[in-house]
């Protein structure tokens, strides 16, 4: 359905309407997304793209991932989950990996689109890709303690963004 035509329209009639453009590649199409604003995959799915083979995640690696993405994509933020490790954010020079909070995690599916989705909506209020990926990070570990796909609760969501972000 996604084809590399359609994307690029697409991807296209947003930026000359204003609109962010927030993806979560997977692994058919993960190199056609150039010039989107908000590119997220996971660790796994960036070593497979770009064939890479590391064990260790820390911020010099991430960064010369970011370097490698950009070249390819072009884009402007690249947002990669690594897992229980949390999140990693680049734009422009700025980078940061984000530790994750301990969870009682139940199940993982569907953290992939909570994080998308709420990093999206926090980047298009805020324009601040710190706040993006603290509160992403957050959303993501919440829906990880429920069991099955299920929607991020607001006032939860609220509450651990005032108890962690405060600290």
């Amino acid at each position: 359905m996604l084809t590399e035509a359609l994307i690029q329209v697409v991807i296209s009639v947003c930026k000359k309407a204003g609109v962010i453009t927030a993806v979560d590649p997977k692994r058919k199409n993960f190199l056609r997304y150039k010039g989107v604003d908000i590119f997220k995959p996971n660790l796994k799915e960036v070593k497979d793209a770009l064939n890479l083979l590391f064990t260790d995640v820390n911020i010099k690696l991430l960064q010369d991932v970011h370097k490698e993405l950009i070249h390819l994509l072009r884009h402007r933020i690249s947002f990669i989950t690594l897992s229980d490790k949390g999140v990693f954010y680049g734009e422009d020079s700025r980078s940061a990996i984000i530790p994750s909070h301990l969870r009682n995690i139940a199940d993982v599916s569907g953290a992939g689109d909570t994080v998308i989705a709420v990093a999206s909506l926090v980047y298009a209020v805020t324009k601040n890709v710190q706040i993006m990926a603290e509160i992403a990070n957050i959303a993501g570990g919440l829906v990880c303690e429920e069991v099955g796909t299920v929607a991020i609760d607001q006032e939860k969501l609220l509450h651990e963004c005032n108890v962690l972000l405060a600290q």
